[in-house]
């Protein structure tokens, strides 16, 4: 019998940004906006025709590291996922706010992976980072480490 390989981090993504979204009023995406997109799904423009900027602060998601790790006929993983949180406040206060509330609805509330096919076996919350952003304002950088395993993979 083979081993179907299928991957997590997508599915692990999607449920993040679902809880986090339904939890807490700080905007996710799954990469750093450009700028504000309407319902129809076209850049919001201003009365010059510029693209409006997203207003921070917000989230989005980092890198992510996915690595195989069951037996040969059982398909585990041992997944690290960085959650990044951007600001232009000057100082760190905003961000420890939104970092705090965060980590409270990861450690608290077990994100959901079964519509996926797939179950957090065990999670955890590791270092934070935190630092002067490369232009202006400031970054966090959580990590959300997990074994998840493919309940549907072999």
């Amino acid at each position: 019998m083979s081993l179907k390989v299928r991957y997590p981090a997508p599915d692990l993504q999607k449920a993040i940004t679902a809880l986090l979204s339904a939890e807490q009023s700080t905007p996710i995406y799954d990469c750093v906006p450009y700028c504000k997109y309407g319902t129809d799904g076209k850049p919001v423009l201003d009365v010059d025709g510029n693209m409006v900027p997203v207003d921070l602060p917000y989230m989005t998601f980092g890198m992510v590291e996915c690595d195989l790790s069951g037996a040969k006929d059982l398909a585990i993983y041992d997944i690290s996922q960085k959650i990044l949180l951007w600001s232009e406040y000057d100082g760190k206060m905003e961000l420890w706010e939104i970092a705090n509330t965060v980590v409270g609805i990861l450690s608290t509330i077990p994100i959901d992976l079964s519509a996926a096919r797939f179950k957090i076996l065990m999670a955890s919350l590791s270092p934070l980072r935190a630092g002067d952003a490369e232009e202006y304002g400031y970054q966090m950088e959580l990590t959300l480490t997990a074994k998840i395993q493919d309940l549907g993979g072999v």
